[in-house]
C-alpha cells in the first residue's frame, strides 16, 4: 500500500508538491487545518474541545482543538478543515460556514515523540447555529467538552488542575481568543 501523501508548502506558505507522511513527521514543511468550534452561551463564548485518546502517538490524553488534521497532497485547506472535522468528530459543515481566522507557523517537537511538527496551520472557526450531536472516530477522540472562554485561558496557562492542553504556543492561543472575540461581538 503506497504512503500517504501530504501537501508540502514552500516557506512562503504556497503550495509546493507531494510529501510523504513519514517526511512530514519527521518535520519537513507541511500543512494542516484546524477547526475551533465555538457559540455563545448565557452570554459567555464556550470553545468545543476534544480530548485525544490516550495511545495517541503526540499529546495522548490532551484537550486540544475541536478538530484538526494535515492537509492531504493537492487538498486546500478549507477542504482538510471540513474534511477532518466530519473525520473527527462526525459534524459535517459547509464551506460558507467557516470563517478563517488566522494562518500561523508552527515548529514544535512533542515530548517523548520522533515526531516534529513544521508546518503552516490554516485556523478556521465555526459558530453553529443549530444544536448537534457528535461520533468520535476511533483513534482519535476519546470526548469533548465545551469550556468558557475563561476556563480555557486558565487551560492554556496551566492552571486546571489535572487537565493539560496541546501547547500550539503564546501567540497562537492570543490570535485565537482575539479572533473569536471579535466574532462574538459581531
Amino acid at each position: 500500500m503506497a504512503e500517504e501523501l501530504f501537501q508540502a508548502y514552500n516557506p512562503q506558505g504556497e503550495p509546493a508538491g507531494s510529501l510523504p507522511k513519514s517526511q512530514g513527521k519527521a518535520g519537513v514543511l507541511h500543512g494542516a487545518a484546524h477547526v475551533w468550534i465555538w457559540r455563545v452561551a448565557n452570554g459567555t463564548i464556550e470553545i468545543l474541545l476534544q480530548k485525544r485518546v490516550g495511545d495517541k502517538m503526540t499529546w495522548p490524553n490532551f484537550w486540544d482543538i475541536s478538530a484538526a488534521g494535515h492537509i492531504d497532497f493537492g487538498e486546500a485547506p478549507l477542504a482538510a478543515a471540513i474534511r477532518e472535522t466530519q473525520e473527527e468528530i462526525g459534524l459535517e459543515i459547509a464551506a460558507p460556514d467557516l470563517s478563517l481566522l488566522f494562518v500561523h507557523r508552527t515548529y514544535m517537537i512533542p515530548p517523548n515523540s520522533p515526531i516534529i511538527e513544521n508546518g503552516f496551520q490554516w485556523v478556521y472557526g465555526y459558530n453553529p447555529q443549530t444544536t448537534f450531536e457528535l461520533t468520535y472516530a476511533d483513534g482519535e477522540v476519546s470526548s469533548t467538552m465545551w469550556l468558557p472562554l475563561k476556563d480555557f485561558q486558565k487551560l492554556i496557562v496551566d492552571k486546571m488542575t489535572g487537565q493539560k492542553i496541546v501547547p500550539h504556543g503564546e501567540a497562537y492561543f492570543c490570535s485565537l481568543i482575539e479572533e473569536l472575540t471579535r466574532l462574538s461581538d459581531t
